[in-house]
């Protein structure tokens, strides 16, 4: 729990932050969201990249100031943000998926909850009287997939199931209340996976054994948003007195928003890691779905404003590379190895990974109070034998801007691919950074080793 000389916190903020924890599973790593899928507002959505409320907490607690703000670059599921509300920080986040965004901003923010439980009776009541003959037509040009028809062979939803959900979708819509809508929305998100024929997984999803035989209906909609709603509710007024603390959220990439934040005191966040998986892909049902892409042009745009740590797009060139001795020599052992590569874009991906970092580093140096800290998650990845040791090169760029690299804590080991061998010599790190004194000029080269 937080030092009372960091944190002082209020007696209902104290027992509500104990209540809210107590959920969290035991002998599970802080870096991974196994341990805190129980817990409220964290069960609403099974988010798989993140970390748990705790290492959020481990992070402030290692301070020796106050911080009155947090600023989570990559915002995900809101986790960072979530727990500096129930600390009274005030968090401000980015995120660049629109779907997500809402999911961290249903959890933040305050509710009505008359307000609530009409616009529920008001969206349920139209959804089932709605009456959609051609759903498909609401999808714009989302994968044939979809749905089921004639000429597909396998399918995410049952047409009767698909017109139902998109029956809600319409109806939520039409809400005036934009907390509401929010909420709802992101309810029917929650539900989607369940109700289609496949399962997600981080590198993407696939169809479940025995799906043909095993069909969603309408009736399987209007009971999973209800229960997902009622669950909601609870959250929101058991733990209602959090959401005083006012938050900022960005919706779109930190690369190219730091510029408009207010000043912070601390920074906590974790970076899409360099595996080449493009998270886009893993919430693409929620997205299309719900309508926050209509279109494959709106899909790619998405794609290639996010973090350079996949290679399912053509990539952009942006930024300059980081002063790093060890991702030049990373890059160049990538290039020899090209032709063994699974990609032969690995290499520019990798360097414009690093790249987007330092460009995110740098934008930060001027919002973070003098001597503020930044907390960086960050795990290796490994390509052809190839470990890209990111705690390394990252505590190198960030030296290289001035800052002062405090400690790099292992978190753990990760089991590489099966295709890599699947033995565990990959490691996740928390880099802990210090901000430079106004006017401090860098060094040329870091001082850091592996």
């Amino acid at each position: 729990m937080p030092r009372n000389d960091i944190f002082p916190l209020t007696t209902l903020q104290h027992h509500s932050l104990q209540y809210w924890l107590q959920g969290l599973a035991e002998n599970q790593p802080s870096s991974s969201n196994q341990s805190s899928l129980s817990l409220p507002f964290q069960r609403w959505f099974k988010f798989k990249e993140a970390f748990a409320p705790s290492l959020v907490i481990d992070c402030l607690r290692a301070l020796n100031y106050r911080p009155t703000s947090c600023l989570d670059a990559f915002g995900g599921c809101g986790t960072t943000a979530l727990t500096a509300q129930f600390l009274g920080i005030k968090p401000t986040l980015f995120e660049v998926n629109p779907f997500i965004a809402d999911l961290a901003e249903a959890k933040l923010c305050a509710y009505d909850h008359l307000a609530l439980e009409t616009s529920f009776s008001e969206v349920r009541r139209n959804a089932r009287s709605a009456r959609l003959d051609d759903p498909i037509k609401f999808l714009g040009e989302a994968p044939r997939t979809f749905c089921q028809t004639r000429n597909t062979r396998r399918w995410l939803f049952s047409r009767s199931t698909l017109a139902r959900i998109l029956a809600y979708r319409q109806s939520i819509e039409l809400l005036n209340d934009p907390p509401s809508k929010r909420l709802l929305k992101v309810l029917l998100g929650a539900c989607l996976v369940s109700l289609s024929n496949v399962v997600v997984n981080g590198k993407g999803r696939k169809y479940r054994s025995g799906w043909e035989h095993r069909q969603s209906n309408p009736e399987d909609v209007d009971r999973l948003f209800g229960d997902a709603f009622r669950m909601a509710v609870s959250d929101t007024r058991v733990y209602s007195h959090r959401a005083t603390t006012k938050y900022d959220i960005y919706r779109g990439s930190a690369l190219s928003l730091i510029n408009r934040i207010d000043p912070i005191d601390v920074a906590i966040f974790s970076p899409p890691y360099p595996n080449s998986f493009d998270y886009t892909d893993i919430y693409n049902i929620e997205l299309w779905t719900l309508g926050y892409l209509r279109a494959k042009a709106e899909d790619r745009a998405l794609r290639v404003s996010t973090l350079r740590s996949h290679v399912q797009v053509e990539l952009e060139q942006r930024g300059t590379a980081p002063d790093s001795k060890a991702l030049t020599t990373l890059v160049a052992k990538l290039k020899r190895a090209r032709s063994k590569l699974w990609d032969p874009r690995i290499p520019e991906m990798v360097n414009g990974y690093f790249t987007d970092l330092s460009t995110l580093l740098d934008g930060l140096k001027a919002k973070l109070r003098p001597g503020g800290e930044t907390f960086i998650i960050v795990g290796d990845s490994s390509y052809s034998g190839i470990v890209v040791n990111v705690g390394l090169i990252l505590a190198e760029t960030a030296a290289s801007h001035g800052y002062q690299v405090v400690s790099s804590t292992l978190l753990r080991r990760m089991r590489k691919s099966a295709q890599q061998g699947g033995d565990f010599r990959l490691g996740e790190h928390v880099i802990r950074l210090r901000s430079p004194k106004r006017g401090f000029i860098p060094s040329c080269r870091s001082q850091v080793s592996s």
